[in-house]
């Protein structure tokens, strides 16, 4: 067993999921203008009457109230659908974001966005700020549940809608790292060579993404240490996997070897831990040669050549 070393990588942050479009259709369609106050005053909070602009009378929508901006009324977050009803359980098209002013006492559209699809949106404290960011989970409109997906996130800052962070692909989730409860996004993506089959993607740890206020140092260390971890426990899998491993494994048995040894190598080359690729890969490449398919073990020196290994980052704005 191989004990990795530990090494710096900056990253990022992004993902999550809750809520889901719905249909629905407002006859009172106006301008999202001059609404009634449900209750509340300037002094407390309070929510006010949201109408559907007139535009988009007619077009199915979903809408999420929340206090966004943080003076305690709550502002609308409008997710449309396409008109097209084929397309509508596929999600939502079109994402607007009004915030409330409650001295105007009416509506204003603060932010808005087309996306190929948005799946769900959620609201999380990202950067341990008090104040919650919106998370928008998109889909690209391929085939895999892994790499089609992507996220988008929106926060307020400085009286402004501030696009903080975008995955256009992998599985993001929201992940406290490990001795800490600082949130972070795992983004997952998968390796898949092409002579070999959907079913035999292999997904893996891409990057951790990280905004919360602390220091470089700090960050750095929480990474690795979840990279680390994430290392030690695809060695201990493989190990296991390897141990039971019998003179006549059935096809998943095969499979789950391949890609905890698949895992192996992605971790230590993403860690820059070259020297201990070479060695691992050394001494278990006989047992590979004899206990894998050939197709299995063209991708796993793919990998140990470093070809066809995701490295996405997210986009920074």
């Amino acid at each position: 067993m191989m004990v990795p070393k530990r090494i710096r990588k900056k990253l990022y942050v992004a993902l999550a999921l809750l809520s889901v479009v719905a249909t629905g259709c407002n006859t009172e369609a106006r301008d999202a203008a001059a609404p009634q106050k449900d209750d509340g005053d300037s002094a407390i909070g309070g929510r006010a009457a949201f109408s559907l602009p007139e535009q988009h009378s007619g077009r199915p929508f979903s809408l999420e109230r929340h206090d966004f901006n943080g003076d305690r009324f709550d502002d609308a977050i409008l997710m449309l659908a396409s008109r097209d009803s084929l397309e509508q359980g596929l999600g939502f098209q079109r994402l607007e974001l009004y915030v409330y002013s409650p001295a105007a006492d009416r509506f204003f559209l603060q932010y808005e966005r087309d996306y190929y699809f948005g799946r769900a949106i959620q609201l999380r404290d990202l950067n341990i700020d008090g104040a919650e960011e919106l998370i928008v989970q998109l889909h690209s409109g391929g085939n895999s549940d892994i790499s089609s997906l992507g996220m988008h996130v929106l926060t307020w800052s400085d009286n402004a809608i501030e696009e903080l962070l975008l995955f256009e692909s992998g599985a993001p989730q929201i992940v406290p790292l490990p001795g800490d409860d600082i949130p972070a996004v795992f983004n997952f993506q998968e390796f898949w060579p092409f002579e070999l089959s959907r079913a035999e993607a292999v997904q893996y740890l891409d990057s951790i993404h990280v905004v919360a206020p602390v220091t470089p140092l700090r960050r750095d260390s929480l990474i690795a240490l979840a990279l680390d971890i994430e290392l030690l426990n695809a060695q201990q899998d493989y190990q296991n996997h390897k141990d039971s491993f019998g003179d006549l494994p059935d096809i998943e048995g095969e499979y789950r070897l391949y890609a905890e040894a698949a895992r192996c190598l992605i971790y230590l080359r993403k860690l820059g831990q070259s020297d201990e690729l070479e060695a691992f890969a050394a001494v278990e490449d006989q047992f590979w040669q004899q206990a894998l398919p050939e197709e299995y073990g063209r991708a796993l020196n793919a990998i140990r050549q470093g070809d066809e290994v995701a490295d996405t980052t997210a986009i920074p704005f």
